[in-house]
């Protein structure tokens, strides 16, 4: 009996022994898979972690002899114009092998691609290594498929003018000088509406297979289409330029412009290539007597008012005579503008506080920053503090520093046909700054421009009835006798113009016959 309670005891002894050698057994091998999956996920995360870093050639090293996952990670980028790369390890599996993860890809100029596929990693002698398969790439690829993208070419939009009809075809000077550039260089408003004009080119990403030749669309990319912008501008009223322009005798600009939104109508340059005149700053000579009568008014002054008009007068040391002679030494403030007496206007300007001529034309846009047109072109006017008396006293009548572009120019005479100036632009909806004229002013100004046609500088250039307008010459250089730019701002209706030519022999001989024919070969305009 004894005997078998020891036989028992020591059977008992050597089950627990096995038991406790098993456990160890157990755990030793429960630490070996922990430290397998961790090496496992190791190797797995550095090689998705490569991808996005474009690291190919250590995506290659940590695969298994002969696999090269490096090269067709980097033609799939290639072919698919991946922007940015973004994989996200998952959990790894159950048997420690296979390490799903998500695949995010930006493709330049299209969108964004997904999908989810998993690594299968083995141990080699030297370690875990990457056991490479096509479906690593996409899920279900295999040898001879891989992904491509197509891309679907959209036409650029065109810009029309405000009746629909494209510009580009019908106006080589509007193209040139407004549209600006439409290739690579992107111009005018081609530049500034090239998002529109252009739109989103679409495409899709597609599974080729090599050996049958066979498509599978994996994603759509629907296009946004180009749009075409419409301008302001009227090829009517734009040929009607053109055609005044053609009997010019040198340089010069007309531009057009709707008096009650400030939308430019027509730009029209000779030569048509080369500088665009009408957007370049001159002196305006006499048309900017609109601003220093804009300060008469201001300062109570009427239509009425009787003014001095000496023969030659004197102011800050210089000389200054009458260009139209001869004149009556008195007449009113309406007879003097239509006249264009220089004396009369520079007597008003002695009468007027410092900085008087400056703060009126900021009334019609003059001084403002940056360019004029909402295309980033179009220089405006300005009127610089002068460098002398003498030098402010010749402001007063256009000369000394004062500059203005016909561009400009066109929006005086449109602000006073509606009684504001609005900063002209070419497109719809795009309006800018806009500043109302002081009560009474458009009034009044509309009352000397009037008389400028039935009566003074213009009265013998053939306009329309019913046009208003100013006449200016602007004298420059050496020479003897001076060098003159012809001007003629005006409005018929509610279309204002500016009609600028260099070196021409007056505003009244020159710029305001050029208006006439323009207003003449408007459409619909009845012919003399």
């Amino acid at each position: 009996m004894r005997r078998v309670v020891v036989v028992g005891a020591v059977l008992a002894g050597v089950v627990a022994i096995a038991g406790a050698i098993t456990v160890v057994v157990q755990r030793r091998a429960a630490a070996q898979e922990m430290r397998d999956r961790r090496a496992a996920l190791a190797v797995g995360r550095q090689f998705l972690a490569d991808w996005p870093a474009k690291r190919y050639e250590h995506m290659t090293a940590l695969a298994t002899a002969g696999d090269d996952p490096g090269t067709s990670y980097r033609a799939l980028d290639r072919r698919l114009m991946t922007t940015t790369v973004e994989v996200v390890p998952g959990v790894l599996a159950k048997d420690g092998r296979h390490l799903p993860f998500t695949v995010h890809l930006q493709l330049k100029g299209l969108g964004r691609l997904d999908w989810q596929t998993a690594l299968e990693l083995t141990r080699a002698p030297d370690g875990w290594r990457v056991l490479f398969r096509s479906d690593a790439v996409y899920p279900g690829l295999r040898n001879g498929q891989r992904l491509e993208r197509s891309a679907q070419v959209i036409t650029r939009g065109q810009l029309l003018d405000r009746h629909g009809a494209p510009i580009r075809a019908m106006s080589a000077d509007l193209a040139s000088n407004v549209l600006g550039a439409a290739d690579g260089s992107r111009t005018g408003l081609e530049r500034l509406y090239d998002a529109k004009l252009t739109g989103t080119s679409g495409g899709r990403v597609e599974l080729l297979d090599g050996r049958t030749g066979q498509r599978t669309v994996i994603k759509d990319f629907p296009p946004a289409p180009a749009g075409n912008v419409t301008t302001t501008l009227d090829l009517g009223i734009e040929r009607a330029a053109q055609a005044a322009l053609a009997g010019a005798p040198g340089r010069a600009a007309l531009v057009a412009i709707d008096a009650a939104t400030g939308e430019v109508r027509a730009v029209a340059n000779k030569p048509v290539i080369g500088l665009t005149t009408a957007f370049v700053s001159q002196a305006p000579g006499s048309v900017f007597k609109i601003v220093t009568a804009t300060a008469a008014l201001l300062s109570g002054r009427m239509p009425a008012s009787v003014v001095s008009c000496p023969e030659k007068a004197i102011y800050g040391g210089k000389q200054f005579v009458n260009d139209e002679v001869p004149l009556p030494p008195t007449m009113t403030l309406t007879t003097a503008f239509a006249v264009s007496c220089n004396t009369a206007f520079l007597g008003l300007a002695s009468s007027f506080p410092k900085g008087t001529l400056r703060r009126t034309a900021a009334l019609y846009g003059f001084d403002r920053p940056g360019n004029l047109l909402e295309s980033g072109a179009g220089e405006g006017g300005s009127v610089p503090v002068p460098g002398g008396t003498a030098e402010g006293y010749a402001d007063a009548i256009g000369q000394g520093r004062v500059e203005a572009s016909p561009l400009l120019v066109a929006s005086m005479a449109a602000a006073v046909a509606s009684g504001t100036w609005r900063q002209p632009h070419l497109v719809a909806g795009t309006r800018g700054a806009s500043t109302p004229l002081p009560p009474g002013v458009a009034a009044g100004l509309r009352t000397l421009m009037a008389a400028v046609v039935s009566s003074g500088t213009a009265a013998g250039a053939g306009l329309p009835p019913g046009t208003v307008g100013k006449t200016g010459t602007a004298q420059f250089g050496t020479a003897t006798p001076l060098l003159s730019h012809a001007w003629f701002a005006g409005y018929r209706g509610s279309l204002a113009f500016c009609v600028y030519v260099e070196q021409g022999v007056s505003g009244g001989r020159t710029a305001a016959p050029l208006a006439a024919s323009f207003l003449r070969g408007l459409p619909g305009a009845s012919r003399p």
